[in-house]
């Protein structure tokens, strides 16, 4: 279908415009959260929607059959179901004909991410990137994690000191969803957004 950065993917989100199929690859789980937390607000206006409408699965847990029973469902006093399968890369592909099914018939009224650390490259897989928005979540490179934390921090109203970060990247490392942590659980203790 399409291939967009996360920043237009989730200008996109935010304005409405909701597709049928996610594919996230890449290692950096950061990313993959960002993408899914954005959808979960675009489409749940309500906790009582979320929670009929929701479905969390992963590739370790889950089968091939449960996917397909959840997003072939209808959406429960909501406009969409979401569901999000976790490791996808990891889920064992046994009906590959039912898959290729519901890619080649999307239902409208959901919205189906498949989060995955690797790219598969089986023909499945290519039917897969064909069908969906695909979003390239790779690791920024270290030596631009300050620099993209530092922007991070102003789109969320966080005014931080360049020592703070430097600081926080030396005892956290580059990983961005621990970093986020660490700034979450300074800002829940500071009860402002200076740090």
């Amino acid at each position: 279908m399409t291939k967009s950065s996360l920043e237009q993917t989730l200008q996109k989100i935010k304005s409405g415009q909701i597709d049928s199929l996610y594919y996230l690859t890449g290692a950096e789980k950061f990313f993959h959260d960002q993408v899914i937390e954005t959808l979960d607000a675009a489409i749940f206006t309500d906790k009582s929607s979320r929670d009929l409408n929701l479905t969390v699965l992963y590739g370790t847990e889950n089968t091939l059959g449960e996917l397909l029973s959840a997003v072939l469902s209808y959406p429960m006093l909501a406009k969409y179901k979401l569901v999000v399968v976790r490791d996808f890369d990891k889920m064992k592909i046994s009906d590959a004909e039912s898959l290729n099914k519901y890619l080649n018939n999307l239902q409208k009224t959901s919205c189906l991410v498949l989060s995955s650390e690797e790219k598969g490259r089986t023909k499945i897989y290519n039917a897969i990137e064909a069908a969906a928005h695909n979003v390239d979540c790779k690791p920024i490179p270290e030596y631009k994690v300050a620099t993209w934390f530092t922007n991070y921090c102003r789109q969320q109203q966080i005014n931080i000191e360049p020592q703070a970060i430097n600081f926080l990247i030396n005892q956290v490392g580059s990983n961005l969803l621990n970093l986020n942590l660490e700034i979450e659980k300074v800002r829940d203790f500071k009860n402002d957004d200076t740090i």
